[in-house]
């Protein structure tokens, strides 16, 4: 409903907005056969928002409404096949729920243009954080999730891995960033193309359907009524089809990118380990391919500062202060070297 107050004012055109969790509550009510909606708030705003929803039948669940992305429109075809693809192979996933017409998704109008909300299933649980017997289940759990992506016979995904993809996308986006100096420029330049001249010598690696954001946060573990411990996975809206050492190399980042180094502390080293040790209980990993999980630790990195830098008009260049880059490149640089550690 228009205020009265601002009808009469000029309009702005908004890059991002928040909606109101009465508002999430209100479309799903209408779109989906699951009854009423007894509670619903915002859980993060982010690269995506994400709302807690709870109906008076006691079901619980989880809603995302897209954000716009600079990469292009949501993969959610891909997504919400994949999870049920995933969850008839016997994988703890999140899965899409079907709405009143059966489909998986739904595109709506905000004021920035349109975004997708779909509904999902709620997982109990939290991270396995530094549980080496839960980081080793969910190591095991993302190894079900290739092993059953094999099979996956439904809609392509909008998106890849393929090195020329993370050049395109993450690459391009941080160049253009306002923020960036002409020194920066050149010294990512310089590091993209020596880490392609390295995975030039890398022979052909194993594709798999990635996660694509594996990095211990998007698992929740939780006990099952027989008391055995299961990893359930979500947030699959960056999954897609890539390297093997792609996806591998997400869970190392996320440990050496947070202590800052190119050198993994003991309690990283840890739950890399079981990780690793995980995985291999339930799928091998070929050796040219656990070599090159250290070169995509860089990749994954100037992924995740083009993702930063495709969001500056929404968050402001504060999001890739001078210093912040500074730092990003110090990393990088520090990461030239780095062997993937050995299990």
């Amino acid at each position: 409903m228009t205020d009265p107050a601002t009808a009469a004012l000029p309009a702005l055109k908004a890059l991002y907005s928040t909606v109101a969790a009465t508002e999430i509550a209100r479309v799903i009510q209408e779109t989906y056969s699951l009854g009423a909606v007894a509670f619903c708030e915002l859980i993060r705003r982010g690269f995506n928002d994400v709302y807690d929803v709870r109906f008076q039948s006691g079901q619980h669940c989880a809603a995302r409404l897209a954000g716009l992305r600079a990469r292009g429109l949501a993969n959610s075809a891909y997504e919400g096949a994949l999870l049920a693809h995933l969850q008839t192979a016997g994988v703890a996933v999140g899965a899409a729920l079907p709405n009143a017409q059966g489909a998986l998704w739904r595109d709506f109008a905000a004021p920035e243009g349109a975004r997708t909300l779909m509904l999902f299933r709620w997982l109990d649980g939290a991270p396995p954080r530094a549980n080496l017997d839960d980081v080793a289940l969910m190591g095991r759990g993302l190894a079900l999730i290739h092993e059953a992506g094999e099979t996956y016979a439904g809609p392509p995904s909008r998106y890849a891995y393929s090195l020329e993809a993370l050049r395109r996308g993450g690459l391009a986006r941080l160049l253009a960033a306002p923020t960036m100096d002409d020194a920066a420029r050149s010294s990512v330049t310089g590091l993209m193309t020596r880490l392609e001249l390295r995975m030039a010598q890398v022979p052909e690696l194993r594709q798999v359907t990635c996660h694509g954001d594996c990095h211990g946060g998007n698992t929740f573990m939780a006990s099952g009524a027989d008391g055995v411990r299961v990893a359930g996975f979500f947030d699959f809206d960056d999954a897609g089809p890539g390297p093997l050492s792609y996806d591998l190399a997400v869970y190392l980042w996320a440990h050496l990118q947070l202590t800052g180094g190119a050198v993994p502390q003991a309690r990283s080293l840890a739950a890399w380990e079981a990780f690793i040790t995980g995985y291999r209980t339930a799928r091998e990993i070929p050796p040219a391919d656990f070599a090159a999980i250290a070169s995509f630790v860089s990749f994954r990195h100037l992924w995740f500062m083009g993702e930063y830098a495709s969001r500056v008009p929404e968050w402001g260049m504060v999001t890739l202060s001078p210093d912040w880059i500074t730092r990003q490149i110090e990393l990088l640089a520090s990461w030239e070297t780095l062997q993937t550690p050995p299990v």
